[in-house]
């Protein structure tokens, strides 16, 4: 679902101005050819560039595009969630988090189980689904987690289903850990579904894991020492030529690697007591007082626009969630979102028709077979001006013009930096300029660039802040923002409608979902009563996403996010899709005999052993084809070639797969869900992914009221009778 990649546009200034020395081509880590990282695979250094928030995602209406109007389109912001109480209130019962753990207490052995607060006992056959989902979260909490990312644990040896969690999660045979690159996106996930977990139980346990998981995303604001800017993750990078140790899944150690399209710190020593120890002196793996290995505190920057979404709508979920006691908590996750916001750039670039580059970027936009605008949709072709917000990366080298900062206001004003005009003698080389800066190169580089006037989604993520950032801090300047610069001059609300209007056929390129974009739409209808923001929110959720992107996905993820905040009065058939979805998330599990498994790389190999209709292998028609390679031509030269057909999609199912037989995928909603053949070889079953992607729709669910089964349930320490060797207070 190609959106405009920055890469092509890089690709565009290559062609007409290759004298220039733009620095096309480093992807991430140790590719030096591929697009840019989509920060959400299963590796550091994914093949195309995601930033799915560029999806190009959503509604119309009858925007103004008077800048001086007082409309209120915002209307009243409230609180987001708020959590129930206790379902273990008065059952003389206590709290616990890990389902499963065991602890001595006075003699006695007591064991995490599922309570029912709706009878009173200890659930002996409690909801399977629900068993799941507390079983799926302890591995999350136990073993793909450090102490600010999401990680995937691998082992050295696969494993096949059933094996014990003894045995596979055994330090003996631990390997290492991967997506340290995605790792801030990640934990933004778990996150979210640890807040709507509290939500949904009111727990005293629950609270405290929410708390526990906050301050371990925090950590990636924390330590950039700039305020509203993260880090996607931080680890104890070894020397040049050291493997990862196996056998020690205490440290969060990282092989040596250099800049890539990611920026790389050291982190100053001023942020030591915010890390353990072994970051800066080492790590001791044999158990005395000598490091093992040498490590270097390193943090990857260039956030990409994902990861941002992801971690924003954790602290949104948790925010007002978060008690009187911990009320810094509230002021540092306002302070995150408002800095953010008020820290962006504003760039114009203005007279595209007049560029032969203009006119390329325009092509690439609407065309190459990808836009499919409904009639009456705004002709973003004939939108002359482009008008975005630019996200810094904090300087490797010297400052320059950074704001270290945080500003008092949204940026109303074009930047001068950013002024740039077609018609400009110099424009080609000002443009060369932010397009190489956008490649993660120089001492100035650019992390990515919220195009309002020409992205839908870009539009959605900063209506999103915008409120958040005023629901935090109640500064009206960030209400102005909304109504001024992104509904009046930006003409948002109608750009927001154009979102769905993005993709290409399922054989074309690198598969990329909508998921990364629905999450944060379903964040600001929270937040909202019936106001035009909301409306348009809710109708470009059902005729941009449900009707259209996703009509063919069966993302069920979009089914809960969707079905919490819609109505009947919105759909008439949002109830059905809800329960469609609940079906298709508990059916989300890869080895039907082995429901508590966690998720593991399984080879899929369907095209060897085809499934029957309607998912038997298909191949594209002709026009297909023709779309996928279709590219963007000047003066009848090819300058930007087409994704052309993915190998691995050149046979694909008819219909989407039931989520539970897709390819097993870190996020699975990212991935295709029409793809028959992932071969692991020799490798299947070592690494370990999270179900985050589906413990955040669950628990989405739960909250909204659509996944009934489990209501009243919560972890609580039950005594098992048994007697233990030692006491404890």
């Amino acid at each position: 679902m190609p959106g405009m990649k920055w890469p092509a546009i890089i690709l565009l200034v290559c062609f007409l101005a290759g004298a220039l020395g733009c620095g096309c081509g480093d992807d991430d880590d140790d590719s030096s050819s591929a697009p840019a990282d989509d920060d959400t695979g299963s590796n550091d250094d994914d093949d195309a560039d995601d930033d799915v928030g560029d999806d190009d995602t959503f509604p119309d209406d009858d925007a103004d595009d008077d800048t001086d109007d007082d409309d209120d389109n915002v209307g009243e912001v409230h609180s987001a969630l708020s959590a129930r109480t206790s379902v273990l209130d008065g059952q003389g019962v206590s709290s616990c988090t890990l389902i499963g753990q065991r602890d001595c207490i006075f003699g006695t052995t007591l064991e995490c189980a599922i309570f029912d607060g709706n009878t009173g006992t200890f659930a002996a056959d409690p909801p399977e689904f629900l068993e799941r989902i507390f079983y799926e979260e302890r591995y999350l909490d136990l073993y793909e987690r450090s102490e600010n990312s999401g990680l995937t644990y691998s082992t050295t040896t696969p494993m096949p289903p059933g094996t014990p969690e003894e045995t596979w999660a055994d330090p003996a045979i631990f390997d290492e850990y991967r997506d340290h690159g995605d790792g801030a996106f990640y934990m933004g996930m778990q996150l979210s579904a640890a807040a709507l977990r509290y939500a949904a139980t009111g727990t005293d346990g629950d609270y405290w894991r929410m708390i526990a998981l906050l301050e371990k995303q925090l950590l990636n604001w924390r330590v950039t020492g700039v305020p509203g800017a993260m880090y996607r993750s931080i680890f104890a990078m070894l020397d040049d030529g050291v493997s990862v140790p196996e056998g020690h899944p205490e440290y969060n150690l990282h092989k040596y690697k250099t800049r890539s399209n990611h920026v790389l710190y050291t982190v100053d020593e001023t942020f030591r007591d915010l890390l353990p120890d072994y970051y800066f002196d080492g790590a001791d793996l044999d158990g005395d007082t000598v490091p093992d290995v040498n490590t270097t505190p390193t943090a990857e920057g260039s956030p990409s626009l994902d990861a941002y979404s992801a971690a924003f709508l954790g602290q949104q979920l948790a925010y007002d969630l978060i008690q009187q006691t911990e009320g810094a908590l509230r002021t540092e996750i306002g302070q995150n979102v408002s800095c953010f916001v008020t820290r962006l750039k504003k760039i114009r670039i203005a007279h595209l028709a007049d560029s032969v580059i203009g006119q390329a970027a325009l092509q690439y936009l609407t065309g190459a077979g990808a836009f499919h605008p409904d009639p009456d949709d705004i002709d973003l072709t004939q939108v002359d001006t482009m008008i975005g917000y630019v996200a810094e990366a904090i300087p490797p080298g010297p400052p320059g013009n950074f704001n270290f900062d945080c500003p008092d206001d949204p940026p109303f004003d074009v930047d001068p930096e950013y002024d740039l005009d077609a018609n400009d003698p110099l424009f080609l080389v000002k443009f060369a300029d932010v397009a190489y800066r956008l490649t993660g190169q120089g001492n100035h580089p650019i992390d990515f660039i919220y195009f309002v006037t020409h992205r839908g989604g870009d539009v959605g993520f900063l209506f999103n802040y915008a409120v958040f950032a005023y629901h935090t801090t109640r500064n009206e300047a960030f209400l102005r923002f909304i109504e001024e610069s992104l509904i009046d001059e930006a003409r948002g609300l109608e750009v927001l409608n154009t979102a769905g209007s993005f993709y290409l056929p399922p054989y074309c390129g690198d598969w990329i979902g909508g998921d990364l974009s629905h999450p944060i739409f379903y964040g600001t209808l929270l937040h909202l009563d019936d106001s035009p923001l909301a409306q348009e929110h809710r109708r470009m959720l059902r005729e941009e996403f449900k009707d259209k992107l996703m009509a063919n996905d069966g993302n069920a993820y979009l089914g809960m996010t969707y079905s919490a905040v819609m109505t009947g009065a919105d759909d008439p058939d949002v109830d059905t899709f809800a329960a469609w979805a609940e079906e298709e998330l508990e059916g989300y599990v890869l080895n039907p005999d082995y429901p508590l498994d966690p998720k593991r790389d399984y080879s899929t190999l369907y095209l060897d052993n085809p499934l029957p209709p309607p998912y038997d292998p298909q191949g594209p028609t002709d026009a297909e084809i023709a779309a996928c390679e279709q590219g963007v031509e000047l003066f009848g030269i090819e300058i930007v070639p087409g994704p052309g057909v993915n190998p691995e999609f050149e046979m694909i199912s008819g219909a989407p797969l039931p989520v539970g037989m897709r390819v097993p995928h870190d996020l699975i909603w990212h991935f295709s869900p029409f793809n028959l053949q992932r071969d692991r070889g020799a490798n299947a079953g070592r690494a370990h992914m999270s179900f985050a992607d589906l413990t955040l729709p669950y628990w989405i669910g739960r909250v909204a009221g659509r996944i009934t089964e489990g209501d009243g349930m919560a972890l609580a320490w039950k005594d098992t009778g048994e007697t233990c060797g030692s006491d404890r207070f």
